[in-house]
Formats: C-alpha cells, sequence, structure tokens
C-alpha cells in the first residue's frame, strides 16, 4: 500500500498557520513550526498558491487565504501538492475472483 508522503500533511499545516494570520503566515516561522527545512516549505507554499489557496502582496510579510478555511477540503488540497494519475486517488483493484460472490 502506498503511504501519502508527508508533503500533504505539511500542507494542511501550512494552510492552517496562513489562517492565524500574517504574523504567523511567513515561510521561515512555518518551517521552524514544521521543523522542516524553509526550502521545502516555499515550494510547497508555492503550489498551493497556484492552486489558489492563498496570496501574498510584494513587501508585506506574511500570506493571507483567498478562501475561508470551511471550504478548504483535503481533498483538494492533496490535489494540489501530491500529483495523482489520472485524477484517480485511489487504484481499484480490477482483478477480483469472479466465483467469489461476497
Amino acid at each position: 500500500m502506498k503511504q501519502i508522503r508527508s508533503r500533504f500533511s505539511m500542507a494542511v499545516h501550512i494552510l492552517s498557520m496562513i489562517s492565524l494570520g500574517p504574523l504567523y503566515s511567513t515561510g521561515d516561522r512555518i518551517a521552524r513550526s514544521i521543523n522542516s527545512n524553509p526550502v521545502v516549505i516555499r515550494r510547497i507554499m508555492a503550489q498551493l498558491k497556484k492552486a489558489g489557496f492563498f496570496d501574498t502582496k510584494p513587501g508585506v510579510a506574511g500570506a493571507s487565504l483567498l478562501i475561508s478555511p470551511e471550504k478548504c477540503t483535503l481533498l483538494n488540497i492533496f490535489k494540489a501538492v501530491e500529483s495523482v494519475d489520472g485524477n484517480q486517488l485511489f487504484k481499484i483493484h480490477k482483478d477480483t475472483d469472479p466465483r467469489n460472490e461476497h
């Protein structure tokens, strides 16, 4: 079974911090909170920004959400930071035993 990589959980953490306000939403502060390399955090933040979750302004520290936290779904966050083959989250096993009726 393929395990979801930590990029997804980091993305959820990043968006949670951004929702707290600009003071908490700088890349360096988020990296310290996650205990990760700031470069990794900035890459994930770039993916989330491209997906339309938040915006930043030049010369202003921090970020602000573009959508309400209630509208952020885990699936949308996952799709923003993880590659999904054929837009299919789960692989369906197609070689089941046709004789098994359970």
